[in-house]
């Protein structure tokens, strides 16, 4: 009797395995999975190199990003200032090179966020930490976390507020809180001031650390901020602009460090007051 109960068990049991693959099969349980669940293979397709431009130039400046973090290992902070702003500059080019030759893809934009947070979010920290911060060990490490934490959250919310379908036109006139090449250009505005001072003369180490945990928070902020691609200018102020424009170009001449470290710093600041304002008068329910 034990041998028939057993093979009845085996019968059952194999009758059940069949019936689930038909059932797989068929598609039902398939259909109560979620909608995330259901996996499609990306087909890897030959591209040609003028599409490839852009993912280059965003690699490119990443380069420039971590050999600031290595001039930096050397005392050379004047050469890893340099790097950084001109990787700001590939970081300003990727985008336009994309969509100039209509390669845009969602690998670029995950690389070009990636790439930010590295050139613009660990390599000025490091920086200013192998300048100053590290005379106050362990705070300034803590302040060197924040400062990358915040460049982290702050390009990770620009990556899914890009992501709705329902923004406004005058949207992309703005950034909420500063954008990351920016907040690496105000974090180095006092090293860059030391540049064109006596090579004795040395900034505190707090005032690094009060410029970088602030420059953070702005980054973080809901405050918005004019984006510098949508700007545009009255017919009215063109003039007073050029000739202001006329005068920085001379100050640049002849005080380059100078004239980058405070007129970007306090010329930055200055706009934000007008940005908000700006931003209130076109979205008018956030008053």
């Amino acid at each position: 009797m034990s041998f028939l109960k057993d093979d009845l068990l085996k019968k059952v049991m194999k009758n059940r395995f069949k019936q689930r693959t038909l059932a797989y099969k068929s598609g039902i349980f398939s259909r109560r999975l979620p909608a995330s669940f259901n996996v499609t293979k990306a087909k890897i397709t030959d591209k040609s190199f003028v599409s490839l431009l852009p993912n280059l130039t965003t690699l490119m400046g990443l380069c420039f990003g971590l050999t600031a973090v290595r001039f930096a290992m050397n005392g050379n902070y004047e050469y890893a200032v340099i790097v950084v702003l001109i990787a700001a500059v590939f970081d300003s080019m990727d985008g336009r090179i994309a969509r100039y030759f209509n390669s845009t893809s969602l690998l670029g934009a995950e690389l070009d966020s990636f790439s930010d947070l590295v050139t613009f979010g660990v390599a000025p920290a490091m920086v200013l930490y192998y300048k100053a911060l590290h005379q106050y060990d362990r705070i300034g490490w803590m302040i060197v976390l924040f400062y990358v934490c915040c460049m982290a959250l702050r390009l990770a919310r620009f990556n899914v507020v890009n992501q709705a379908d329902d923004l406004p036109d005058w949207h992309s006139q703005f950034f909420t809180g500063t954008p990351a090449p920016m907040c690496a250009f105000l974090s180095f505005c006092p090293l860059m001031f030391t540049f064109s001072c006596n090579p004795f003369y040395k900034l505190p180490p707090y005032f690094y650390a009060v410029v970088l945990v602030s420059v953070a928070l702005l980054a973080v902020s809901r405050i918005p901020t004019f984006s510098m691609k949508t700007i545009t200018v009255q017919r009215k102020y063109i003039l007073p602009i050029l000739l202001v424009g006329i005068l920085v170009f001379g100050s640049l001449v002849s005080y380059p460090w100078v004239t980058i470290s405070i007129g970007g710093f306090v010329g930055y600041l200055a706009l934000i007051p007008f940005s908000i304002k700006h931003h209130k008068k076109l979205n008018p329910s956030n008053i």
